[in-house]
């Protein structure tokens, strides 16, 4: 009988034991928060977790000390502490108030979208994401604590979020940095935003739009002076227009924030210009659904560079020549070229094959003479290589001989894909020598009419000498 007693008091300490175990075991198992629906830019960024409250030995909530400077209690609305509340103006009051030295509680990394932390404790937490780029992340909190049967706070078992951002600045692209005024030519420009996420609770001002601005250049309208723009997000291809006012456009986009259906997807404008300088530069940004009046937006600018082309004309004394005029040539194949077509500032607008449609670029009174808008590089096999161009003497100056070489002249400045600089021009420089006519002696009277006088008789005396010998013969 002490036998069994022993077993069964055994076997009721394992029980006991075991459940005790248990109770151990989901308590160390906390809460698995996911965090949903990250931009695909944020893939392999990092989330830290930062505990806003505990649960600690006594069973009662504490609330981590930069949290409580912010502000935050654990008592809830109708004055109890039963279980933590979380409102919008907690956490926004805690997303103001976190400082970088605060102690990280655990750190996820974003994958395919998601961020997973397991094991949180009973409590609360605030996330930040740690990104570089171009978006800005809303503040996020999670409760992880509830109660028992027993009243007893103890870890939720899973909590989710959706992460949620807006963009704070936009990517914007061309495709020919380096682009020539040519009529017709045009240069595309890709701007890409994130679409953001508006949570269902929040009061904001919808007005979600993307503006641009261009300086150098014009707008490449349609007949009715609008702007042809595609715009593409998920699956979703349109073709809008829109009015161009001050060489400047905005672009609404608040259609596409309906049910936050495409919250967080990439979204691409694209439309065409046309340059018309030797600098184009473009500014472009976006306005966020949560702007407020007074609101400054980060700018993106992309430049584009034209060349200039400067031919300075001296005699062989060196002194600046006036009235010289120069065609400019490019080289299309073996020994031939094409001619420079300009409008009336010097600007050129096509080529020619037709030497006859050239058109001619005149020395002033420092010897100078320019065209701009050409072509200063092109991209082959993926890098970037600088053009060059000839002068061609058409007309020299009252007293001079043409100079019948064709002078190659090429840009200064480095070329680079990566390019971004307000200051950046890019000119290329040429001088050609010219020398004088060489001129009959002039000395005033009759001139040179005795040397034509003096050739024509000793010219007659000649032949009269020769009869008169054959003559005699």
């Amino acid at each position: 009988m002490k036998r069994i007693k022993r077993i069964v008091a055994l076997a009721l300490a394992t029980v006991m034991m075991m459940a005790m175990s248990i109770v151990s075991f989901a308590a160390e198992n906390g809460t698995t928060v996911t965090i949903n629906n990250f931009p695909t830019a944020a893939n392999g960024s990092t989330v830290n977790a930062y505990q806003i409250a505990s649960v600690n030995s006594d069973n009662k909530i504490e609330v981590a000390q930069w949290a409580a400077d912010a502000g935050y209690t654990a008592t809830a609305q109708d004055g109890t502490t039963s279980v933590l509340e979380m409102t919008a103006a907690d956490a926004k009051k805690l997303g103001e108030a976190f400082k970088a030295d605060t102690k990280v509680d655990a750190t996820a990394t974003v994958t395919n979208g998601v961020a997973t932390f397991t094991g949180l404790k009973a409590g609360a937490y605030f996330f930040k994401v740690n990104f570089d780029g171009d978006l800005e992340f809303n503040t996020m909190v999670a409760v992880t604590v509830t109660t028992d049967a027993n009243g007893n706070y103890v870890a939720k078992d899973t909590e989710s979020l959706t992460a949620k951002s807006e963009p704070k600045k936009v990517q914007k692209s061309e495709d020919d940095k380096y682009s020539t005024t040519i009529t017709g030519k045009e240069i595309g420009y890709t701007v890409k935003s994130t679409i953001p996420y508006v949570g269902q609770n929040e009061v904001v001002t919808r007005d979600y739009s993307v503006h641009d601005e261009i300086h150098g250049g014009a707008y490449a309208v349609n007949a009715d002076g609008k702007l042809p723009i595609t715009v593409k997000y998920g699956d979703v291809i349109e073709e809008k227009t829109v009015d161009v006012v001050n060489n400047a456009f905005a672009l609404n986009l608040n259609y596409v924030l309906a049910d936050n259906a495409h919250a967080n997807e990439e979204i691409e404008i694209s439309y065409k210009a046309i340059a018309l300088d030797v600098k184009v530069y473009n500014d472009a940004y976006v306005i966020p659904p949560s702007h407020k009046d007074g609101d400054d937006f980060e700018k993106t600018t992309v430049y584009n560079y034209n060349g200039k082309l400067i031919v300075n004309k001296l005699g062989d004394d060196n002194k600046a020549l006036k009235g010289a005029e120069f065609e400019i040539l490019k080289k299309v194949g073996e020994d031939k070229y094409e001619y420079a077509i300009l409008d009336a500032k010097g600007m050129i607008t096509a080529w020619t094959a037709d030497e006859k449609k050239a058109s001619a670029i005149v020395t002033d009174d420092k010897g100078q003479a320019s065209a701009f808008g050409f072509d200063v590089a092109d991209e082959v096999d993926g890098k970037l290589v600088k053009n060059t161009y000839f002068f061609k003497e058409s007309k020299a100056p009252e007293g001079y001989s043409i100079n019948p070489a064709l002078t190659e002249v090429s840009f200064d400045g480095e070329v680079s894909l990566d390019q971004q600089s307000a200051n950046e021009e890019f000119v290329g420089n040429a001088t050609i020598v010219d020398t004088k006519l060489i001129q009959l002696p002039f000395t005033g009277g009759i001139g040179t009419t005795i040397f034509t006088i003096l050739g024509v008789a000793i010219m007659a005396i000649a032949a009269a000498l020769y009869f008169a010998t054959k003559k005699r013969a």
